[in-house]
């Protein structure tokens, strides 16, 4: 296979099914690494803004203050 044809979908391809040809194949492609990167990004917003719009944000508050000590609870409101 020759360097021109070998494209990042077929690195990702290859990264599960033979991770030694992916990286033969990405060395001389160094601005390949924002492909990943990105995709990785736009994932974790895409399940931060799924979880977000499903949860209720006030009961996800009272439940986050409802598991703090008392004690730390007493603590932070004379603060």
């Amino acid at each position: 296979m020759a360097n021109e044809s070998y494209t990042v979908f077929n690195a990702m391809v290859d990264i599960v099914a033979s991770p030694g040809k992916a990286f033969d194949g990405i060395k001389p492609h160094t601005k390949w690494l924002w492909w990943p990167l990105l995709i990785g990004i736009a994932l974790a917003c895409a399940v931060f803004a799924y979880y977000y719009s499903w949860v209720d944000f006030e009961w996800l508050v009272e439940e986050t203050i409802r598991q703090i000590p008392a004690e730390d609870r007493a603590a932070s409101e004379g603060a």
